[in-house]
């Protein structure tokens, strides 16, 4: 018991130990003047990959604009989820920086979900009644059929990993075009993708402390 002990503890000593160079702020690192510029919001190849015809897109703009305005929320979604599964944890370094981040992200994709509805405020009615949020971690908790609460925790911090892969193959699949994006939505897209190696690490790690 000692020694797997001493292992968490290097494991947890490592992770509050990593690089902070990933962080970013949330008022100098964005382009927040440039929020009511033109632009798309996704390329050719990322709705490619995501099975949607572009030419689709291409022939209803608004398709871009509601697109955008349900990944903006799903993303304000799954970052609280992620406030909600850590609360209570202990207070490690390395939990206290993920919440910073985390509520960076939220107030992000917020304040950009913001100057989206402002673009169309007569369509977000119809993008409402569409939305459907994404299961959260008190279903999750609330729901399950696992007897073991540990194994709910794990089965919603894998849940979460993927997430944070999908936010940065997102970004790599922005930038595998050469068509003009909007500017805000493109560096918001950008910075969260940032700090991905460094906590999707601390997140594979943290999955043995919950």
């Amino acid at each position: 018991m000692r020694k797997t002990e001493s292992k968490v503890s290097v494991r947890q000593a490592r992770l509050d130990d990593r690089p902070l160079n990933y962080r970013f702020h949330l008022e100098r690192d964005l382009p927040w003047e440039q929020a009511g510029e033109n632009g798309l919001f996704f390329g050719s190849h990322f709705l490619s990959r995501l099975g949607l015809l572009p030419a689709a897109f291409d022939a209803q703009p608004d398709l871009q604009w509601a697109l955008a305005v349900i990944t903006a929320r799903a993303f304000i979604a799954l970052e609280e989820d992620i406030l909600a599964f850590t609360k209570g944890s202990t207070g490690s370094r390395s939990v206290v920086l993920l919440v910073e981040e985390e509520r960076k992200h939220i107030e992000l994709f917020q304040r950009v979900l913001t100057h989206l509805y402002a673009l169309h405020p007569e369509r977000r009615a119809d993008v409402d009644a569409v939305w459907w949020r994404p299961v959260s971690w008190d279903d999750l908790r609330s729901q399950s059929a696992i007897d073991d609460p540990q194994h709910v925790k794990g089965l919603f911090w894998l849940t979460t990993l993927f997430f944070e892969e999908y936010t940065v193959w997102i970004q790599d699949a922005l930038e595998r075009n050469d068509e003009h994006f909007q500017p805000l939505w493109f560096a918001a897209h950008g910075l969260p993708a940032r700090p991905r190696p460094h906590q999707t690490s601390a997140g594979r790690g943290a999955i043995h402390f919950w």
